[in-house]
């Protein structure tokens, strides 16, 4: 057989059984989480939208509850199904992830506030008129931007909860749109975690 048709058919067989494994293993991620977000929120209505291909989902979730009336989940995964792509996307720092945006009943009395983990951060937009601070919980350091402190001493509690806070990359309190925004990772059931955690508190 000639070298190059030999190459070029095993480059093909890597490409077909990369993009079975990946496409198989996204799906059990996405079923698995979905299944599990239903579970923590139990929305009266599910609707969900399939966003490129495998690597990710829309979900939209009509609540019935005293504090929240739905929740929007984006799902998004690493492209396991392309071996071209998934490299790039490591080395990028692409990760799996589930951006949230709750929205409240009546107006949210919290003031503006966000937190973020890690020891290289980025500061969230729009928060110079915010106090700054961290503090390590649980192994991971939490910073903070707040108005008010009795909002972050509620919110602290939560973090205090969690057995990994460091599964919150960025958490905040979105008056303008009524909304909490969390976007969280999915690995060790923090999404989860963090959603019954979350549910809990009193608004």
């Amino acid at each position: 057989m000639d070298e190059k048709i030999l190459i070029i058919s095993l480059l093909a067989l890597l490409i077909t059984l990369q993009y079975r494994w990946g496409r198989k293993l996204n799906l059990k991620l996405i079923r698995g989480l979905s299944s599990s977000m239903e579970e923590a929120f139990q929305p009266v209505k599910a609707e969900y939208t399939w966003i490129g291909g495998y690597v990710g989902v829309v979900a939209d979730y009509k609540l019935k509850t005293d504090n929240y009336t739905e929740a929007k989940l984006t799902i998004s995964l690493l492209p396991r199904h392309s071996l071209f792509y998934l490299p790039v996307s490591l080395l990028t720092g692409k990760r799996d992830r589930v951006q949230i945006l709750i929205k409240a009943r009546s107006k949210i009395p919290y003031s503006s506030i966000h937190f973020k983990t890690g020891r290289w951060i980025k500061p969230p937009e729009g928060i110079s008129e915010l106090k700054r601070g961290s503090r390590g919980i649980n192994g991971e350091i939490v910073h903070y931007w707040y108005k008010n402190k009795e909002t972050l001493v509620k919110f602290m509690e939560l973090f205090e909860n969690l057995k990994i806070p460091g599964g919150i990359k960025h958490l905040a309190v979105n008056q303008a749109e009524n909304a909490i925004y969390a976007d969280l990772k999915i690995t060790d059931n923090t999404a989860v975690e963090f959603i019954k955690a979350f549910l809990k508190l009193s608004i």
